[in-house]
């Protein structure tokens, strides 16, 4: 279990939610760019985890109706 990383996803749809640059690397500032909530910002600064931002998939299936 010591070699498991951990990666977060964010769709690119949530516009309130660490809305900073891609090349900040700063937790506070990530943190800080949210707006009224702040997400799993522990889980990045505290298990070194990975973020991704992903963009919304066009396929119909991949949306709830």
């Amino acid at each position: 279990m010591e070699n498991l990383k951990i990666a977060l996803l964010k769709q690119d749809i949530y516009q309130d939610l660490y809305v900073c640059p891609v090349s900040e690397k700063s937790a506070a500032n990530i943190l800080f760019s949210s707006m009224m909530r702040v997400g799993p910002i522990g889980l990045m600064s505290d298990l070194n985890a990975d973020f991704y931002i992903v963009k919304e998939e066009p396929a119909p299936e991949t949306h709830n109706i």
